[in-house]
């Protein structure tokens, strides 16, 4: 399980990064005239990560390592996930945020502290997105869509103890964002 967390990202054909870029490397992409972020509460985020990354080519495995994820299997039996795999997967995390792209880092390394990001969080104040950008920028702004393509039932499910561990982790994102 390696990773090598000091390499830049990958950039597209247009310059910008194909990954979920920190605050400390998108301040160094210039001004920008209004920045607005949606956070998720952690836990959900979470849940939703692992299931988005048994779908990727380049983390599926990863995630099956850990988790046992089996893709064809019934919903009950789909995910094992063990307490001590869980520990490991969030270890690595911490000591390497960037090994899987960034998809399971803290929120909080992606907004710098005191910045003027206008957060809004989801899936709650999405809806006013639309509306705060209309005003902003003075252009008719429609719906922020978002393509739901993973039921509830398919991603997994953690024990209290799981969740426990997991919400100690984002312990930082449940302070700065859920207060």
């Amino acid at each position: 399980r390696q990773s090598n967390c000091n390499a830049d990202p990958p950039r597209s054909k247009h310059g910008i990064f194909d990954v979920h870029a920190t605050w400390d490397v998108y301040q160094n992409w210039g001004h920008f005239d209004y920045t607005f972020t949606v956070i998720r509460d952690p836990l959900e985020r979470f849940r939703s990560e692992l299931l988005h990354l048994t779908g990727d080519a380049n983390h599926a495995k990863k995630i099956i390592d850990f988790f046992g994820y089996k893709k064809f299997e019934d919903v009950k039996n789909r995910w094992n996930i063990k307490d001590d795999h869980l520990l490991e997967f969030l270890r690595i995390t911490n000591e390497q945020p960037r090994w899987i792209d960034n998809h399971v880092r803290p929120q909080c390394d992606f907004i710098k502290p005191n910045s003027n990001i206008e957060i809004f969080l989801f899936p709650h104040s999405i809806k006013d997105v639309p509306k705060v950008l209309s005003t902003k920028f003075g252009i008719p702004v429609g719906r922020v869509p978002h393509r739901k393509r993973s039921r509830a039932m398919d991603k997994p499910a953690f024990s209290e103890t799981q969740a426990k561990i997991i919400r100690q982790f984002y312990q930082e994102d449940y302070e700065r964002f859920f207060v």
